[in-house]
């Protein structure tokens, strides 16, 4: 079954065996779903004898594989579409449209009409002189199922160990001092400091600006206003290394509740939460603590939406309880606030911590944390606080799993590439990549394909995507990957292998590669240049 639900977009389920349970999640326990889909939405079920494969697209012109299946199924089987409320004894409407059943072996039905001319006939597409029409070779690769480190990702922690896989530091920056005066210099220049640090360790800072660490007071709206502002262009100067701005300033642990000045207005959170997107570069991001606090000022941003630069695609969440009571600590208020959070996480960066006030409890259990980190798209997560929870997961045998499938996980399946090129010639590339990660891409970075001279000199870059975020997949999802870049006509000949290269997007970081992104397969990566090679080589003739 191929269905569509308003929770978890386009879904893919099977029953392997007869009487046996249907499942909609794959070996390694990532669910075959896409979240992004909504009604309005093309689905498209394929079989070519036990192979099963699922499809959906926004457009029906441009189709993403959501997985396919081996399945032991009959000649001859029944096809039909579903429509199910959820709730016995209530029904539910379901409107299809452009429904077909295509079948290229069945024989004709009925009489053959009578043929008519095309009254306006099209000529046949002339095949495009730039592409190469020649052999082609595919690659097909190995998973990569161990624990390595990726930038915007993972474990964080006050000072992040490269080497043990920590990539991200969460830095809380007081203005205890300041509640009523302008900040000074020397703040500044600290943070620049600890902001340049993170640059030297190959890591990326998650901050928080507060007024406290407890219940004590805010600032005033107009103080709050002008630290934004000043604080802005250290923002702007270092954006290279913030991975998120966590929105801050508001009430207790600038977490956006207790305060003092009432802050916590519709009025003034929008005034607030602009404002830090402004002092930041377009394509970064904020978190609000809470569901309550965002939703009712910022939409929810869709597969059309998504990453567009807009407001509303750059603001996700953090959950500073992770865990703890039914409603994590008052984090979710309602039904609502859930289904935003779940939304929204699907395209923003979402992270946080565990915390104590429920203790080491049954809701923190290995089942439970692994579920709510996919079901809320989990990027990132405090590997220091609360320490018990965090030790319970190693005793239970989840840590591993959570290290591995916080953020993207990104792995090729297969290549497909001619295996040669003449300069001038557009180079035809498709990638299938699965994300078997939780999280996605929140900030943008290029993605690029490398020609590497086999026998050494100046490698050729070519940019395939300016911002890959649009184009990797999403958590849980398979999709093909077309790359279309032009051979520079002054290209020697010889022979090249082709490497795929997703650099930070800042100039001062996307020649390091510890900010590079490795993909989870074996025999590809280069620690050495950041790189992953296709294991495809190609002749330039």
């Amino acid at each position: 079954m191929l269905h569509l639900t308003e929770g978890n977009g386009a879904v893919l389920q099977a029953r392997y065996q007869a009487n046996q349970e249907t499942v909609d999640w794959r070996d390694d326990f990532s669910l075959m779903h896409h979240g992004p889909a909504r009604a309005p939405w093309w689905l498209k079920l394929e079989r070519d004898g036990v192979t099963v494969t699922g499809w959906h697209s926004e457009d029906g012109e441009v189709w993403t594989q959501i997985e396919q299946l081996q399945l032991d199924l009959p000649t001859n089987v029944l096809i039909g579409v579903a429509v199910t409320s959820h709730l016995n004894g209530e029904l539910a409407t379901g409107w299809f449209s452009n429904l077909t059943i295509e079948d290229p072996d069945a024989p004709p039905v009925g009489p053959d009409p009578e043929p008519q001319p095309d009254p306006d006939p099209e000529p046949d597409p002339e095949p495009d002189p730039d592409l190469p029409s020649g052999p082609t070779t595919t690659v097909v690769y190995g998973v990569d199922n161990g624990n390595f480190p990726n930038p915007e990702r993972g474990w964080y922690a006050g000072s992040p160990n490269y080497n043990n896989g920590q990539t991200m530091s969460l830095r809380l920056v007081r203005l205890d001092d300041y509640r009523n005066q302008a900040l000074p210099s020397s703040l500044l220049n600290n943070l620049r400091d600890y902001l340049q640090g993170m640059r030297n360790v190959g890591a990326k800072a998650v901050l928080r600006f507060s007024y406290n660490f407890g219940f004590a007071a805010d600032a005033p709206l107009n103080r709050v206003l002008q630290h934004i502002e000043q604080v802005a262009p250290v923002l702007q100067e270092y954006g290279d290394v913030i991975a998120v701005l966590q929105a801050g300033f508001i009430g207790a642990w600038g977490e956006w509740h207790a305060t003092t000045n009432n802050l916590l207005t519709q009025e003034n959170r929008r005034t607030i939460s602009t404002a830090l997107l402004d002092a930041l570069d377009d394509g970064r991001m904020i978190q609000i603590r809470y569901p309550s606090g965002a939703r009712d000022i910022f939409a929810l941003p869709t597969a059309a939406t998504a990453f567009n630069g807009s407001n509303s695609s750059r603001v996700g969440q953090h959950n500073d309880c992770f865990l703890s009571t039914s409603g994590d600590g008052g984090t979710f208020e309602n039904q609502q606030d859930r289904d935003y959070f779940e939304d929204v996480s699907r395209f923003t960066a979402t992270g946080g911590e565990t915390c104590q006030i429920a203790g080491v409890n049954e809701r923190s259990d290995c089942p439970v944390a692994l579920h709510e980190l996919s079901l809320y798209h989990w990027d990132y997560l405090n590997s220091e606080f609360y320490s018990p929870i965090v030790d319970k997961w190693r005793n239970q045998g989840c840590y591993d799993e959570i290290s591995r499938r916080l953020g993207y996980r990104f792995s090729m399946i297969e290549t497909t590439s001619p295996t040669t090129i003449t300069p001038g010639q557009t180079l035809a590339v498709d990638i299938t990549m699965r994300n078997t990660g939780w999280g996605k891409l929140y900030n943008p970075r290029p993605m690029q394909l490398i020609l590497q001279p086999t026998g050494g000199g100046n490698a050729i870059t070519l940019t395939a995507y300016p911002d890959a975020r649009r184009t990797l997949p999403l958590a849980g999802e398979t999709t093909n990957i077309p790359i279309r870049v032009q051979v520079p006509n002054n290209t020697p000949s010889g022979s090249y292998t082709l490497q795929l290269n997703l650099p930070d997007n800042s100039p001062t970081l996307n020649t390091n590669p510890r900010y590079s992104i490795r993909l989870a397969n074996t025999g590809t990566w280069n620690p050495n240049n950041g790189r992953n090679t296709l294991n495809i080589t190609i002749q330039v003739e």
